[in-house]
């Protein structure tokens, strides 16, 4: 998803399938309920996946989701399951 440019996907809810395969490939989720009364088409967007918060730039309003796990969300930032695999495998060879 990064290829295009996407760096969050924000939504009501996710079905288990599609986190799984955003995982694989690298994306970074953000489940908020309410979303989709409170942003409209063309609002700016800041997007906290720590604590899967999101605030509506244009109108000022702020929105709490609910957050992933940190192992998933350690997956999300390091780009997917294969790149964070990589780094782990990386971190074990440098400790010797």
């Amino acid at each position: 998803m990064g290829v295009l440019g996407v760096r969050y996907i924000v939504a009501e809810s996710f079905a288990t399938q599609i986190i799984q395969t955003g995982l694989m490939f690298g994306g970074n989720f953000v489940e908020v309920p309410g979303i989709l009364s409170k942003v409209s088409m063309g609002d700016k967007i800041e997007v906290d996946t720590v604590s899967a918060s999101v605030k509506n730039l244009t109108s000022g309003e702020a929105m709490q989701g609910k957050p992933f796990p940190p192992f998933l969300q350690e997956v999300m930032e390091d780009g997917g399951q294969m790149r964070h695999l990589a780094k782990l495998i990386q971190q074990r060879k440098s400790q010797g």
